[in-house]
């Protein structure tokens, strides 16, 4: 966009690269959200819903969606998996 601070001046050029890092971020974390949901998903009906594997995904759900302020839908898998009613 800006190959360097000489072709915009440092403020923009600066501004820049935090914008474009906040964007790799936020693709990471998302990616990372997409992968948790179909593992979750996935191991709840091949191994149901008390498995082990189950509620580690459910737990990296609910982080991931803390971290984006989705706190409502955090607190519901974080809840779902202080339970001890699952078997490894």
């Amino acid at each position: 966009m800006v190959p360097d601070s000489t072709a915009a001046g440092v403020d923009l050029r600066l501004r820049l690269l935090e914008l474009e890092s906040t964007i790799h971020r936020e693709i990471e974390s998302l990616s990372a959200l997409a992968s948790r949901a179909r593992g979750y998903e996935e191991a709840t009906v091949l191994l149901g819903p008390t498995d082990l594997e189950v509620v580690k995904a459910r737990r990296t759900r609910g982080h991931v969606l803390q971290l984006h302020g989705y706190l409502d839908a955090a607190r519901v898998d974080l809840r779902g998996c202080a339970s001890d009613d699952f078997r490894s």
